[in-house]
């Protein structure tokens, strides 16, 4: 489930700046009226994929299962919208595809019973890795050395 999740929030995000990038670098005079480019789309979801892997791993009930597929169809017509939306400049689009996505982990995570939303939160949201403490610096060889012991004499 990461990685379908991350995979998709990857797939979003690299479009999204592949057209930032795209447009900041064109340099091509304008097209003729009534010509135009197609529109970069956001990388197509497989939504039935995703949800019979939810039930799987999270043991999701027929009902919830339709629940959770009508929250990432919503949630990928949203997404889409924004994406195709030139009025948009770049930075508030990303913006808004990555709240898009915070808010379909919270909608999906509400459908879900406490266990399931527990598995579903530790797949979607990983915990940050932990930072073991800076080993200690050996003792420098003078501290220990012939040098100091003949010191202390």
């Amino acid at each position: 489930m990461i990685k379908t999740v991350t995979n998709a929030c990857v797939a979003v995000l690299g479009a999204l700046l592949l057209t930032v990038t795209l447009e900041a670098q064109s340099s091509t005079p304008p097209l003729p009226p009534g010509i135009e480019l197609p529109k970069p789309a956001l990388p197509s979801r497989d939504i039935p994929a995703e949800v019979d892997k939810m039930t799987r791993n999270y043991g999701l009930s027929a009902e919830k299962a339709t629940t959770v597929k009508a929250i990432l169809e919503e949630q990928t017509r949203k997404a889409d919208d924004v994406a195709k939306n030139d009025s948009l400049p770049p930075d508030e689009k990303l913006h808004r595809l990555l709240a898009i996505k915070d808010e379909e982990i919270t909608r999906v995570s509400d459908a879900l019973t406490p266990e399931q939303r527990k598995k579903y939160l530790a797949d979607v949201r990983p915990a940050p890795p932990s930072v073991s403490p800076p080993a200690a610096a050996p003792p420098s060889p003078s501290a220990t050395g012939p040098s100091s012991a003949a010191q202390q004499q």
